[in-house]
């Protein structure tokens, strides 16, 4: 901040113009920098969720041979199809257990984590917001 002589001898405090350019300039780097972290985060998950969503369905039994006898996939299906329950759980299970997530199903699980990371950049920088207004007022 630098001061100026007012017309009516009053001194009125501005900016200074390389102070705006260097508050422009790192909010540009962060802007940048958030959307580095939504896209690392939309990778990893993209990556390593299918991965384990496809371990944890193999190991209760559902396997690319089918459903593994005496296994909680088999109870699964035993008990969605006697008790009248929507067996559509059990074969989504079983679809991904033998092939695995598609394009899509990773897709959507990406799309998803890179939302829900913005999201959370987004409040982050609200409530730092906040601070600083609170902050200003207490001055």
């Amino acid at each position: 901040m630098s001061s100026s002589p007012h017309s009516s001898g009053a001194v009125i405090a501005t900016t200074s113009q390389g102070e705006e350019e260097a508050d422009e300039n790192n909010n540009y780097k962060q802007r940048a920098l958030d959307v580095v972290k939504i896209g690392a985060v939309a990778v990893v998950v993209g990556v390593a969720v299918p991965l384990v969503v496809v371990g944890a369905v193999k190991a209760v039994g559902f396997t690319t041979s089918g459903i593994v006898a005496r296994s909680v996939a088999a109870k699964a299906m035993s008990v969605a199809a006697t008790n009248s329950y929507s067996v559509l759980p059990v074969a989504t299970a079983q679809s991904i257990g033998a092939a695995g997530f598609g394009f899509a199903g990773k897709a959507v699980i990406g799309t998803t984590a890179a939302a829900t990371t913005n999201a959370m950049i987004q409040m982050k920088r609200l409530e730092e917001a906040r601070e600083k207004k609170l902050k200003k007022s207490k001055l």
